[in-house]
């Protein structure tokens, strides 16, 4: 006999009493659902239980340059919120800080010297996009590194990849009517080629290309891929060019 069980309730999440041990805590959210909210009180809270030392200890990582200046405008507000409700003249409870009044509940007096302390360190907060991050570190790191000082971040790399491409053209078609034609033929861009078969190689470290020896489609695919992706490293190496994956790949 088969007894069907219930399913677990997912545990609900709140920002003034989860847990703030080592590790990681996986917040399945969608969007207006608060994440923002809950990012600016873990904050608080991550100073006023001493869980760091200050300000510039937290790392607030997200995705986009308009996500980053809406964290930094909501913690700089939720901070300066947070004084006057632990003033000796604060404000009347309402619906954008009884939350805080139940923090002062918690930790008493002893909160309000280390608010002060944070909104005297406010340039200290970190809050960047996730390739931000990477790109300042690797900057205050450059000898460690070994990135160039003279390093050009890239955020779109159509070019470099584009003259790459046409080297290859250049080399194998120009030389071979029989492979310029079935390029031809197959009615595809080296544009088309670059984003599916290019780039997903690229972000596989260690892969290799393997495909059938006798069949001529796949030989000037598998040869494309792997020239243009030679070519294009060179190039980047001379330009001293940076990109999106290899901020995350060389941090």
């Amino acid at each position: 006999m088969n007894v069907a069980r219930e399913p677990t309730p997912t545990p609900a999440f709140d920002a003034l009493t989860v847990p703030l041990e080592p590790g990681i805590t996986l917040v399945e959210a969608s969007a207006g659902t608060g994440k923002t909210f809950a990012i600016t009180r873990l904050v608080l809270r991550l100073l006023l239980e001493r869980k760091v030392d200050s300000l510039s200890r937290i790392l607030v990582v997200t995705f986009t340059e308009k996500a980053t200046q809406e964290l930094v405008t909501r913690i700089r507000a939720t901070l300066r919120t947070a004084d006057r409700v632990w003033s000796a003249n604060p404000p009347a409870p309402d619906g954008n800080n009884v939350d805080l009044f139940r923090l002062k509940a918690v930790h008493g007096d002893a909160g309000r010297a280390i608010v002060q302390e944070a909104l005297g360190s406010l340039d200290d907060l970190a809050v960047s996009t996730i390739h931000g991050f990477c790109q300042r570190m690797l900057a205050e790191s450059a000898l460690e590194s070994g990135i160039p000082f003279r390093t050009t971040f890239v955020e779109d790399d159509t070019e470099p990849f584009g003259r790459a491409a046409n080297d290859w053209a250049r080399r194998r078609l120009l030389t071979d009517a029989d492979d310029a034609e079935l390029v031809v033929r197959a009615g595809d861009t080296m544009q088309s080629w670059i984003k599916n078969l290019v780039r997903p190689f690229r972000r596989q470290p260690h892969t290799r290309v393997d495909y059938d020896r006798l069949s001529r489609e796949q030989s000037i695919l598998a040869d494309f891929v792997t020239s243009v992706d030679e070519t294009f490293e060179a190039e980047k190496a001379r330009r001293h060019l940076l990109g999106f994956d290899d901020l995350l790949r060389k941090l």
